[in-house]
């Protein structure tokens, strides 16, 4: 008798074909990103490009490290700032023509978007509907590069872009100025449940005769810090980058003297109950109205907290928002700092993007009622970036406000107003790369100390008192900043190896 097999036939399972020009609009923090992804799949491997365009101003983008694993595809977009680069990856879940995406960016947040397969009629339109709106922007004047809207909610008229003004600051700030520096004084510290890649954004004020600072780290904690701390048996150095997640994060120091602060312990702050997750650069201060000390920073929108022990990290209350959900803000507010006129207090704060913002409450308000944020001032994003602070100058009817600047690497440019709601000026001769506030071109280090950074990056001054009037003696200029070598500033912005040293303006030799 013949026999009879029975085969069974499985259907075979292969990858999807992402092949073709897909188009994605991201929501960014950054604004409104529109990708047009060009991608060519073989086998499981992916390569492409895309062209990106955010807020009318176009880029390139060369996609690496692409798979598709069954209905999954991943891509690389590597984003580049000088010599940091920040890797921005794309996960997606593939059903025919759509592609649902995941855009996270680095440690920092994370967008999703659909991307639609783009058919050979429609390419051509698309891209020249991206190149029209690229041009309309430009004539506008409304690129990335300059601050403006960018995207965002409408924040009201534009200032104007002010050229210099002479300098008639007294004191060492009415001179060309120049700084010497210690060497690194705080720098990141390990324990058994965090890892530590940098120190960065301080807070200092004296009290109870010791100098107490609150930062930012970026670190990684719990279970995951012991794994990097035991990775081969060996102990991280100060600073490495060992690879591993991360966040940010804050810590508190505590010392009598500056020459104590490198065998000082950190204090971890996300050990604080209501401490965790994202918080970052700080600010302390003592509201004389209330008789509370204040600490902000941001969590991405400002938040606070308050003590009537500032130099006891684990007394503060749990974390509150200033603002009220309705209030409008930039994409990416960051780096918030206070400040009182006797009638109002002022919260001004950056963005990345070229603008300096500002809002304010009454005193009897405060920390509540604050208005929503308006340009208090504007430049290009090479020139108002981050990390800002605004002091009243002892002995004069002037304010003074510093903002990081970007290019060619990161220092501090001045600016000058007669009130905290009016028109700032950049003052002349601290205004340029090569003529700072502080910068490369203006320190020089202590004797006996190595040159230890090619940058002067977001810090604060050391105020002649501790309230919210934010007085600095023009004539004692001590200055709290982020340094890094010139050859460990590249990769992963968050594992730069950021550390905390201190600047004093000296007279001209």
């Amino acid at each position: 008798n013949p026999q009879i097999c029975a085969i069974e036939i499985l259907p075979q399972t292969t990858a999807a074909d992402v092949t073709g020009t897909w188009r994605a609009d991201f929501d960014t923090q950054r604004g409104l990103q529109q990708y047009l992804f060009t991608l060519k799949q073989e086998g499981a491997r992916v390569s492409g490009k895309a062209v990106v365009d955010t807020d009318g101003q176009k880029r390139d983008v060369e996609l690496t490290e692409g798979t598709v694993d069954g209905d999954t595809v991943t891509l690389v977009e590597t984003l580049r700032f000088g010599e940091t680069e920040i890797a921005i990856t794309f996960t997606g879940k593939i059903s025919g023509n759509d592609i649902r995406f995941t855009r996270h960016v680095g440690n920092f947040g994370a967008s999703e978007a659909t991307a639609k397969r783009v058919t050979a009629s429609t390419t051509g339109s698309t891209v020249k509907a991206a190149e029209d709106a690229s041009s309309q922007s430009a004539d506008s004047g409304a690129s990335a590069n300059r601050g403006g809207r960018r995207g965002g909610p409408d924040l009201g008229p534009l200032p104007e872009i002010h050229e210099p003004v002479p300098n008639t600051l007294p004191g060492l700030l009415g001179k060309p100025l120049k700084w010497k520096s210690t060497g690194p004084l705080i720098v990141p510290q390990n324990d058994s449940s965090h890892f530590l890649y940098s120190v960065k954004d301080p807070t200092v004020f004296r009290y109870r005769n010791k100098w107490e600072i609150y930062a930012t780290a970026f670190m990684v904690s719990g279970p995951a810090a012991a794994a990097l701390l035991n990775r081969d048996a060996a102990p991280p150095t100060t600073g490495q980058r060992r690879g591993g997640g991360g966040g940010w994060s804050m810590v508190h120091v505590s010392f009598a003297d500056w020459q104590d602060a490198p065998s000082t312990e950190l204090f971890y702050m996300d050990t604080v109950p209501g401490f965790g997750a994202y918080k970052c650069a700080p600010e302390v201060f003592y509201f004389a109205p209330q008789k509370k000390w204040y600490y902000i920073f941001q969590t991405q929108r400002p938040a606070y907290c308050t003590s009537e022990t500032p130099d006891d990290p684990k007394s503060w209350t749990a974390p509150q928002q200033f603002f009220t959900p309705e209030i409008a803000t930039p994409r990416l507010p960051i780096d918030y700092h206070c400040i009182g006129d006797g009638e109002h207090m002022y919260l001004f704060f950056t963005g990345d993007d070229g603008n300096f913002y500002r809002c304010r409450t009454t005193y009897a308000e405060f920390p509540k009622g604050f208005t929503s944020p308006v340009v208090a001032m504007r430049g290009t994003r090479n020139t108002v970036f981050e990390g800002s602070f605004t002091y009243k100058i002892k002995g004069a009817d002037k304010y003074l406000t510093c903002v990081e600047a970007l290019s060619p690497t990161r220092y501090y440019r001045a600016y000058v107003a007669d009130m905290l709601d009016g028109e700032w000026y950049p003052v002349e001769g601290f205004d340029t790369y090569e003529k700072p506030f502080a910068g490369s071109h203006n320190v020089t280090f202590d004797k006996g100390v190595e040159p230890w950074t090619g940058q002067v990056s977001h810090g604060e001054m050391i105020r002649e008192v501790n309230d919210e009037r934010m007085i600095l003696d023009p004539n004692k200029l001590m200055f709290l900043y982020q340094g890094i070598a010139d050859a460990d500033n590249r990769g992963d912005y968050g594992r730069l190896p950021y550390r905390l040293g201190l600047l004093r303006a000296v007279s001209e030799e």
